[in-house]
């Protein structure tokens, strides 16, 4: 039976998604874990179990703040006793994979996803979390379907559009991470790296001047984005336009890009 929550914690790792369930967690406890005080939470939970041993629940939320706290295979440890006590529970299936992918083990985190959208096909987290996955075993296809899977499920889920995308470059597929991209940024239309990104995969079919218009996005969005400074100016030298490459150059160079300094450097035209 689905536990009933009586509060969310949002407990964020980044390049994974999972959430704390805190139907059972005392007030303390979750201001603790609002505040990123992980160790503290810990303990409160451990006395928790102490109390209630056969609650998977407590096993489940302390598993995540383990994970914060990149405590890996205690992470897998209590999702796993969480599990033992509740075979049915996806979520702590989808968790003991993040923290077996923290660990580089892939194939294990796969196996323990697909168990998750076995028992919940409508978590689209799962399918994420399985594609990325996927992903870091060079499976880009495989990660594609998952992606697609989960955008199916989910269709305003930026996240998905942003990893199918990064999958499709590994393939090559530059008009595919645009689509993705555009779509992406349709949905986030503030994320300055979501259209640095889109004009890396411009440059690659030679769309010079759409590359530039990205960059010049990015920049508006983050004025200290040296990164597409610099791109941006590699770009104006593509289109023969060395004064403005100077220009982009000199500025990524005083936002600290070693790269631009030595490339204004060692440009006679930039003196």
């Amino acid at each position: 039976m689905k536990p009933v929550l009586l509060c969310m914690v949002c407990i964020f790792f980044p390049g994974f998604c999972f959430s704390l369930t805190a139907g059972d967690l005392s007030t303390s406890g979750v201001a603790k874990g609002n505040i990123g005080n992980y160790s503290e939470l810990t303990n409160d939970l451990t006395r928790d179990i102490e109390l209630k041993r056969e609650n998977a629940e407590f096993y489940y939320n302390r598993g995540i703040t383990k994970q914060n706290l990149e405590d890996y295979q205690g992470a897998i440890a209590d999702c796993a006793k969480a599990i033992e006590l509740k075979p049915d529970y996806a979520e702590a299936y989808n968790n003991r994979g993040v923290a077996k992918e923290s660990l580089e083990d892939y194939q294990g985190a796969i196996v323990d996803y697909t168990k998750a959208i076995e028992l919940k096909p409508e978590n689209a987290d799962a399918y994420i979390n399985r594609g990325n996955a996927k992903k870091n075993l060079q499976d880009c296809h495989g990660a594609i379907d998952d992606y697609t899977r989960a955008i199916e499920l989910k269709p305003d889920c930026a996240d998905a559009y942003i990893d199918r995308g990064k999958a499709k470059y590994d393939l090559k597929d530059y008009s595919g991470l645009i689509d993705d991209f555009t779509r992406a940024i349709e949905l986030k239309p503030d994320k300055a790296e979501f259209y640095y990104t889109r004009g890396i995969a411009k440059q690659n079919l030679e769309d010079y001047q759409g590359a530039i218009a990205d960059c010049t996005n990015a920049i508006e969005l983050k004025l200290d984005y040296a990164d597409a400074y610099f791109f941006r100016g590699l770009m104006w030298m593509m289109m023969d336009n060395p004064e403005r490459y100077c220009t982009d150059l000199k500025m990524a160079a005083a936002l600290g890009s070693t790269q631009a300094r030595e490339a204004y450097q060692s440009f006679k035209m930039c003196d």
